[in-house]
């Protein structure tokens, strides 16, 4: 990899967890509602979330009116 591209590393649910300060039940209800974005998967046990997505969809709460 250059020293010019972007790295997008992947978050785990814990990382999830953590930033978002929800239980992963929420986060999954989310996702079912397509209220959050779906993660990636990676094997049988394994999901991980584009740091790029989770960072889209912060914003995206920013510019939402209630």
């Amino acid at each position: 990899m250059s020293s010019n591209q972007a790295v997008d590393p992947f978050l785990t649910l814990k990382d999830i967890e953590a930033i978002t300060q929800v239980n992963p039940s929420t986060i999954y209800r989310w996702i079912d509602k397509n209220l959050f974005p779906a993660p990636i998967k990676l094997g049988v046990n394994c999901v991980r979330w584009r740091t790029s997505a989770i960072n889209a969809w912060q914003e995206s709460l920013e510019n939402k009116v209630f």
